[in-house]
């Protein structure tokens, strides 16, 4: 009987330290947490074609996953810095075309799409240019975008009608 209640006592004991513990903290978004935003920017800004291809993907990938599009689209200053990269490729895109690279962007464009404050922020223009003159510039679509790529082709459309361009959408 006495052991009945020496082993009670522990169990009870044991159960009161373990409630009293703080919880583990969530684990961080792999990507988000280790800073990655802004050495892809810079590689996406400076570095060769394939740096900018794969850095170009791994934003994507952050911003597919939900946490990653909160992060992003949650301050300002990440969003245009985002935005303003993603738009200077483009410009560089029309004198070296690069479907990979160029579908892409077009993913990172639209995913922010899924966020209105950045729907928004993209209807507006980019240093005085038309966002949508960036993204349909002729020399992208004849050079970075090839007819058979229909789901590249599908994700134009997409982000062109999400921006309020419809009429450049049916030209696609």
């Amino acid at each position: 009987m006495r052991e009945q209640t020496n082993q009670s006592c522990c169990r009870s004991s044991s159960f009161q330290i373990m409630t009293s513990l703080p919880p583990p903290p969530p684990p961080p978004p792999p990507l988000v947490d280790l800073q990655m935003i802004p050495l892809c920017l810079r590689a996406m800004d400076i570095g060769q074609p394939l740096s900018r291809t794969v850095s170009t993907f791994i934003i994507q990938k952050i911003l597919m996953d939900e946490t990653g599009l909160k992060y992003v689209c949650m301050n300002g200053d990440r969003f245009f810095s985002i935005h303003k990269v993603l738009a200077l490729m483009l410009v560089n895109l029309q004198s070296t075309p690069c479907s990979r690279l160029y579908k892409h962007i077009i993913r990172c464009y639209l995913r922010l799409t899924d966020n209105p404050r950045a729907t928004e922020a993209m209807r507006a223009p980019l240093a005085d240019v038309p966002f949508v003159d960036y993204l349909c510039h002729p020399a992208l679509l004849e050079g970075s975008l090839p007819m058979e790529d229909l789901t590249t082709r599908r994700w134009l459309v997409s982000l062109l009608q999400n921006i309020g361009a419809n009429e450049h959408a049916m030209r696609i």
